[in-house]
């Protein structure tokens, strides 16, 4: 899978665990589908499922052009 970004880094958390207030988010977004100018990030649960559904992607579609990230931000506990 190439990456528009160069390669990724993975965490030793899990993917959705909790630290503190802080979320863990793993996004792509393909970026020969829709507007290359406003990818559709797309969240997965961790780095693996993220790759599986890139490699099932571009089996299907021939794409390989991705815009890859890990996010952490802050959330709310209710």
């Amino acid at each position: 899978m190439k990456s528009a970004t160069g390669s990724v880094t993975a965490t030793n958390r899990k993917a959705g665990d909790l630290m503190g207030n802080q979320r863990t988010f793993y996004l792509l977004a393909c970026l020969e589908c829709g507007d290359p100018e406003k990818p559709l990030m797309m969240p997965f649960e961790s780095p693996r499922e993220r790759g599986q559904w890139a490699a099932g992607h571009t089996a299907g579609t021939g794409h390989d052009q991705w815009l890859v990230t890990t996010d952490v931000r802050e959330v709310s506990r209710g």
